[in-house]
């Protein structure tokens, strides 16, 4: 009986100790992402992320929760390493996370399209991912479509200005995507008035 309370508080202790050092490198790159601290944090939630999927709650063992909205800050403010992170951990979030995660992204395109569009390019994005993101506005025009259209609009010039879009490929599917949700914001409007 004392072998198996034992064992018990060994296991107990053992994962907390492991959750505690995932937390602790997550604090530490939250709280000053570099690409050092990005690479720390990548080794110790490797193994973590390999688990992750829609709806499992190993999710948190690579992404706890403290840190989530810290993480889409970031990426929203344009922070490179965070940006990669988010990519990766991307098949760990659902529900309302991976929409922040999106909606953080198309901010972060706002803010730098080119370095958006070059580490996308270097990260190994999908055009039809990039389109996804691209195309995720933020939640406060959820009930504006006037200001979500002219948001699109202003993504599809950023598109058409950069030279990294022209040459790549890639941004033709975004392009297309914006097109296409600028036409049904036209039209949802127009139903409006």
């Amino acid at each position: 009986m004392n072998k198996i309370l034992a064992l018990s508080f060994l296991f107990v202790f053992g994962c907390s100790h492991g959750n505690d050092d995932v937390a602790s490198t997550w604090s530490s790159f939250v709280e000053s992402p570099s690409i050092e601290s990005e690479h720390l944090l990548m080794a110790a939630i490797g193994k973590n992320i390999e688990s992750c999927g829609w709806g499992k709650p190993e999710n948190l063992n690579a992404v706890p929760d403290p840190f989530r909205q810290d993480l889409f800050d970031l990426i929203a403010g344009g922070d490179l390493p965070s940006y990669r992170v988010g990519l990766r951990i991307e098949k760990c979030l659902d529900g309302g996370n991976l929409g922040d995660l999106k909606r953080s992204t198309g901010l972060f395109f706002d803010a730098s399209p080119d370095a958006f569009l070059e580490e996308s390019i270097r990260e190994g994005v999908s055009p039809e991912k990039l389109a996804e993101l691209i195309s995720s506005l933020p939640l406060s025009l959820v009930d504006d479509p006037i200001s979500q259209r002219k948001l699109v609009m202003e993504r599809i010039d950023k598109l058409e200005q950069s030279q990294i879009a022209v040459d790549s490929q890639m941004a033709g599917n975004a392009l297309n995507a914006l097109r296409e949700h600028e036409q049904l914001l036209s039209d949802a409007i127009k139903e409006q008035q």
